[in-house]
């Protein structure tokens, strides 16, 4: 089983690494597959070292268990199992795409990882390969391919990616996020940029709230705005 990170939360800077449309156009779709030891012949074990000079083809016959969220575009998701049937049938292999929402993504992903079977490749999200590294195959063969022929990925995800120096994931995609906020309440309260370290934004926060317009966010363990927000805060320290 092996994750393949879908939202690594961070800011986007100018084009770092891998675009989508490039990760599909090098390695295929089902790119995330090629080290899964049941589908690869003579694969052999996993090395953190240097790309092998002939990359693994996929076994005729073999089938591949996906699972991913449903996108919050739907023609996403029926172009993805598009572009899924369609390398499969270049290479002999029945590829099946499972959709769930995005609530229930952890809880199957949990639930494979106990049962220790599952989905061959899941779309994992933020740190999960940190959490389920033991359930993650070491793919850094497949990822210095990748950085050979499309370079660097965003530093985001590699640190989600990349557990103990070694790559328990294939960055796929990243989801960058932005603030809105009321200038016109910043200059009021006395803040004069926009925040850029955590201790500058306790501080804006705290004139903020003198002033009777504090900032909020979501807390707990919903899913979505509060893993948004928290999860930087944990890697932050």
């Amino acid at each position: 089983m092996r994750g393949v990170p879908g939202m690594a939360q961070g800011n986007k800077k100018a084009k770092v690494g891998w675009s989508r449309r490039e990760f599909l156009k090098t390695a295929g779709v089902a790119a995330a597959s090629i080290a899964f030891p049941e589908i690869i012949i003579a694969c052999g074990p996993q090395s953190s070292g240097a790309p092998t000079a002939t990359i693994p083809k996929p076994r005729k016959g073999a089938s591949i268990r996906l699972l991913q969220w449903t996108s919050f575009v739907k023609p996403a998701d029926a172009e993805f199992k598009r572009q899924a049937a369609e390398w499969g049938d270049a290479n002999g292999v029945t590829v099946a795409i499972e959709t769930v929402t995005g609530d229930q993504l952890q809880p199957k992903t949990a639930a494979a990882v106990e049962a220790n079977s599952g989905p061959d490749i899941i779309q994992m999200q933020y740190a999960w390969p940190q959490l389920y590294t033991d359930a993650c195959l070491d793919v850094s063969n497949e990822v210095n391919i990748l950085i050979g022929k499309l370079g660097k990925p965003d530093p985001v995800n590699e640190a989600y990616c990349k557990v103990n120096g070694t790559w328990r994931a294939i960055p796929y995609t990243i989801v960058p996020n932005a603030w809105t906020y009321r200038t016109d309440d910043f200059q009021q309260a006395g803040v004069t940029s926009f925040p850029k370290t955590w201790d500058e934004l306790t501080s804006a926060a705290a004139k903020l709230k003198a002033t009777g317009k504090p900032i909020s966010q979501t807390d707990g363990h919903a899913y979505g705005d509060s893993l948004t927000m928290w999860n930087p805060v944990l890697w932050g320290f």
